[in-house]
């Protein structure tokens, strides 16, 4: 179902990530009655289940960001979302960081799977920011169901704008169809294959027409790259990104006949650093000394994509949004 709802509190989710730091320097829609539609499908939740779900989200981070607390965390997140946090939660505590402010949570929109089987909810929302002002940036909140209860798995944050967001397709039983990782079937490829192709445009890597399969205002991939050329001058930058199929992917119909993917990748970079220099990461506990030989950072990164038809005009992926960090690392 496609809900529309009034505003919620909210907290964020662990500290902005950054990369490793040189020694220089929603769409509106009507709401679907549960069941309504089609034969017997259900909807996983219903309209007030949906808003209930995300208000003990908002409870729950709120009260687990004032104190870094991992063992609530634990109790409302999941997959990539719990182990991005949870290492941020531990670097916070001993870099003795101070805890961000409560955000609000404005225009969410609930869609959600059918009943039985993999069970899930997407909200999308903005931050109300300064008293009032919604937030450009549109964010996925995307819940699973597990044996343990709801459990929010993704949490990436979208462009500026929002301009390139496919309508996701809502079927008149109030339900958005689900496709398998494999699927290929009128797509400009899988959502599995996918991930494999951005790890490899996330490290530069690919011929100019491969490269050319992915929209250029891209934000993730441009900072990477910005990132390799910035450090280069004082280390030799080694990455390699793969998909991380330990944590959980999900793709959606929208629409156009294409397909909304939220899928994980992995990332291990490597500076070896360049003599009568050091680099540091300033997000990561184990990282924060001066490291004058070489420093390894491995990130997991969340991201949200759109996967055109086979037979669309622009045949382009489009990077929607992202959530990273830096989860563990080594140096000397």
């Amino acid at each position: 179902m496609a809900i529309a709802s009034t505003a919620v509190s909210s907290g964020c989710s662990a500290g902005e990530p950054t990369a490793p730091q040189s020694p220089a320097t929603s769409p509106s829609s009507a709401a679907a009655s549960p069941g309504q539609g089609a034969g017997t499908v259900q909807p996983a939740v219903t309209a007030e289940e949906a808003r209930s779900l995300l208000a003990r989200y908002v409870q729950l981070n709120n009260k687990a960001n004032k104190t870094f607390d991992v063992g609530l965390l634990r109790s409302y997140e999941g997959g990539a979302s719990f182990a991005i946090d949870s290492a941020g939660y531990v670097s916070a505590r001993e870099l003795k960081a101070k805890p961000g402010g409560a955000f609000t949570y404005v225009d969410p929109v609930f869609y959600v799977s059918a009943k039985g089987g993999e069970e899930w909810v997407l909200t999308t929302v903005r931050r109300d920011v300064n008293g009032g002002k919604k937030s450009d940036r549109l964010t996925y909140l995307l819940f699973s169901k597990t044996p343990d209860g709801w459990r929010q798995i993704y949490a990436p944050d979208g462009a500026a704008g929002d301009t390139a967001r496919p309508k996701i397709d809502v079927t008149a039983a109030g339900t958005v169809k689900e496709l398998p990782l494999t699927a290929s079937t009128g797509l400009m490829t899988s959502p599995g294959n996918f991930a494999k192709l951005y790890a490899r445009q996330l490290t530069g890597g690919g011929t100019p027409e491969a490269k050319a399969r992915f929209a250029v205002d891209d934000d993730l991939a441009n900072r990477a790259a910005s990132s390799r050329r910035n450090m280069n001058r004082y280390a030799r930058v080694t990455e390699k990104v793969r998909p991380a199929p330990e944590y959980p992917s999900l793709a959606l119909r929208v629409a156009d006949g294409g397909a909304l993917v939220f899928t994980t990748l992995a990332r291990t970079s490597r500076y070896d650093v360049r003599p009568g220099n050091y680099v540091y990461n300033e997000h990561l506990a184990s990282l924060a000394g001066r490291h004058h030989r070489f420093m390894i950072v491995n990130d997991l990164i969340e991201v949200v994509a759109h996967i055109p038809p086979r037979n669309a005009r622009l045949q382009q992926f489009t990077v929607l949004g992202s959530y990273w960090a830096a989860v563990s690392g080594s140096g000397s």
